[in-house]
This record gives C-alpha cells, structure tokens and sequence, in this order.
C-alpha cells in the first residue's frame, strides 16, 4: 500500500518550497490541492484532484486510489500548523501517512521583520 504524502508547499512562492517537498510531488502520480497549490505544479502534467470545500471527497479518493498512484496532498505552509494534517489524521492511521514540512506563513514574516518567535504566541481565526 502506498503512503500518502502530506506535502508543505509554503506560503505559496516557488521561492519557499523545500527540495524535499519538490522531489515528493515530482514522484508523485496524483496532485491533491487547492487551485493556487495545484496552479504552482501544473507544468509537471500530474492528475488534480481540487480540494476546496470538497474534502469528503478528497478523502474518499485517497481511500479508493492510494493503492495503486502515489499520491501527495499539497498544503500551504507547513501541514502541521492550522493545515490539512490535523483533518487528513482523523481518516488514516500515522503508518498511512508521510509529512513533508513546509515554511509557514508566520515563519516568513517573522524572519521578513526580523524578530525572533519562540515566544509568539499562534491563533487561527
């Protein structure tokens, strides 16, 4: 059975990606996102699955097709900050699963305005 690939893309620049993240979807058959996500990796000629407001969907995909295509969900950021992670988890068990991290959005303007985060405090709203 193949893993699914829960991949960070980061905040949505080429720029931010990790090589890491690149190689997965490179490998991968199947492309799970939302249209900005899938818009970055177009030139690789993967199969979408769009993802935005149809996540019972996505979900019911991966079940019936992770046996046979290799497939990566594509997020913003990192996947385990306010992302599909905590979503995705509830459906299949850590042993289905690969995370590939990402840079976050909160990574990004910390380091753009030059401060140290440790101590910030994260909501979602």
């Amino acid at each position: 059975m193949n893993k699914v690939y829960i991949v960070g893309i980061g905040p949505g620049s080429e720029d931010y990606l990790l090589p890491v993240a690149r190689k997965e979807i490179k490998r991968s058959d199947v492309l799970v996102g939302g249209k900005r996500a899938l818009a970055l990796f177009r030139d690789l000629n993967k199969e979408e699955i769009y993802l935005e407001g149809h996540f019972d969907q996505a979900i019911c995909y991966i079940e019936e097709n992770r046996d046979r295509k290799k497939i990566a969900v594509l997020v913003s950021g990192d996947p385990g900050l306010y992302s599909f992670l905590g979503q995705i988890s509830r459906f299949l068990k850590k042993e289905e699963y690969v995370v590939i991290p990402g840079i976050s959005a909160i990574q990004v303007a910390f380091a753009r305005i030059g401060e140290v985060w440790q101590d910030a405090k994260i909501i979602s709203l």
